[in-house]
């Protein structure tokens, strides 16, 4: 399993996915900033749009093509 985790992050990610990407490093960069904002005024949104801009990166940048992910199994003989 580790192997796999290290072999998707090598991998080339599709467009669509690198755009989500950095969709969720503006959330993330969104989140930062309400920070600074008193928290009655805004609640727990920061943490909300924090955590999702960090999973939306981090599934985002586990994402292969399938075409790659069979390029790379037809390689190392799997």
């Amino acid at each position: 399993m580790k192997k796999e985790i290290i072999r998707r992050l090598k991998a080339p990610t599709p467009p669509f996915f690198k755009r989500m990407q950095e969709v969720g490093a503006a959330i993330v960069a969104t989140a930062v900033t309400l920070y600074g904002i008193p928290m009655k005024v805004l609640g727990s949104l920061p943490d909300y749009l924090f955590i999702a801009g960090v999973l939306i990166s981090s599934i985002s940048q586990l994402t292969v093509s399938e075409t790659s992910a069979l390029k790379n199994e037809e390689d190392h003989g799997v």
